[in-house]
């Protein structure tokens, strides 16, 4: 049996190809391939035999690749989407949502304490309502007067 180089795979019918050499055995595998931007080679690459982006190259998802240093890191005061896994794209406005940490509350009321890992953009989201008194926030407690 032959052993192809290094990014060929054995062609589908090489027990019937006479010779022991990679031009006759062999045909190129993806791993060989160069994706375009926004796309990565397929897992198993290695071992599938194609030379285009079709055959060989899986569009980025906003989160969820096998390879994780193409997942999408959302911007500040941005969360990634719940189905950020199933989205293709690598940018904040295809992948992530506004989180609660950009949200103003109104007087009375202050961020929820995990304001910046929250989805939202309203106050019944994003905000608690202060307590007279043990709130996470301590700053939000009230001080009572003298008398």
């Amino acid at each position: 049996d032959h052993t192809c180089g290094t990014n060929k795979v054995l062609k589908s019918s090489s027990s019937s190809i006479p010779g022991s050499a990679d031009a006759a055995c062999c045909d190129d595998a993806c791993s060989s391939y160069s994706c375009g931007a926004g796309y990565h080679l397929k897992e198993a690459a290695a071992s599938i035999t194609g030379s285009d982006a079709a055959t060989c190259c899986d569009q980025n998802n906003c989160s969820g690749n096998a390879n994780t240093s193409n997942d999408h890191t959302c911007g500040t005061n941005k969360v990634l989407k719940s189905s950020s896994s199933s989205i293709p794209g690598s940018a904040d406005a295809a992948c992530c949502d506004d989180a609660c940490s950009s949200y103003s509350c109104g007087a009375g009321y202050h961020l929820k304490e995990a304001a910046a890992s929250i989805t939202g953009s309203d106050a019944a989201t994003c905000c608690d309502q202060n307590n007279c008194s043990g709130n996470a926030n301590t700053s939000n407690d009230h001080t009572c007067g003298t008398n």
